[in-house]
């Protein structure tokens, strides 16, 4: 896998031949002007969460093995080269990663582009904050592939300014260049930039990097609301229920 520079993961981020669409609806007002968000997708833009433990069920009954919870812990950390290699080094599931690999790609492709919709109320949150000036990176573990039919279909890219796939551009959420990668694309300052996950790993690397970090619900093997209200300076069930005036209060 290729590692890319900041300047070419911002390019590629923006590039509207990657993903169609993307930051095309009109801004109507500046209340959020210089706000960055930086936005999680599986979990808590798209209601897909189902469909990696799916996908990851799908690989492992090819072999009639069961995933640990110990195990989905770790995958779930995991970019989907990352994984594809996990289930082929400790389950010996294919001939090499590369077939896993694809097993997951065919898999998952499909479901984004036909199954995939939004948390309940994301969308909302999306426009409004888009409408009001504030920058909307997407920052994913999955692949742009994915991202953009995800994404699409839901109904999400005019409102969004950027999307990075770790898996695509080779750092992984766990560190806080991509965080920072991210946060460059969305032109905003460190201080004023807010980061949104519903896993429990994603969020402590953003906290880690300096940022403020929105906790979202999506399953318990993710996080509980516990550990969301523990580990995030605001927890919420979903966007839905987020007032974006918490935001600008604490910024």
């Amino acid at each position: 896998m290729a590692v890319f520079s900041y300047d070419q993961i911002v390019r590629m981020a923006c590039d509207p031949a990657r993903f169609p669409g993307l930051g095309t609806a009109p801004v109507a007002g500046d209340a959020f002007s210089g706000m960055g968000l930086l936005l999680d997708c599986d979990g808590t833009l798209l209601d897909s969460i189902d469909a990696w433990y799916l996908a990851e069920e799908h690989v492992a009954s090819s072999v009639g093995i069961t995933i640990t919870d110990e195990a989905r812990d770790e995958i779930n950390a995991l970019t989907l080269d990352e994984a594809a290699a996990y289930f082929h080094d400790h389950y010996d599931i294919g001939d090499n990663a590369d077939e896993v690999k694809a097993d997951i790609d065919a898999f998952m492709l499909q479901y984004y582009r036909t199954r995939a919709n939004e948390m309940p109320g994301a969308l909302g949150f999306v426009k409004r904050m888009h409408g009001q000036g504030a920058r909307q990176i997407v920052v994913s573990s999955s692949p742009s592939v994915f991202l953009e039919a995800g994404l699409a279909h839901a109904g999400f890219l005019p409102y969004l300014d950027g999307v990075i796939s770790a898996n695509d551009v080779g750092i992984p959420k766990r560190e806080a260049r991509m965080w920072d990668a991210a946060c460059r694309m969305a032109g905003t300052d460190k201080a004023s930039t807010w980061a949104f996950d519903d896993s429990l790993y994603a969020l402590d690397a953003a906290r880690a990097a300096g940022y403020r970090v929105v906790g979202t619900y999506s399953h318990d093997m993710c996080s509980t609301h516990d550990e969301l209200r523990e580990h995030a300076d605001i927890a919420v069930e979903n966007l839905g229920e987020l007032d974006p005036e918490l935001l600008r209060a604490r910024r």
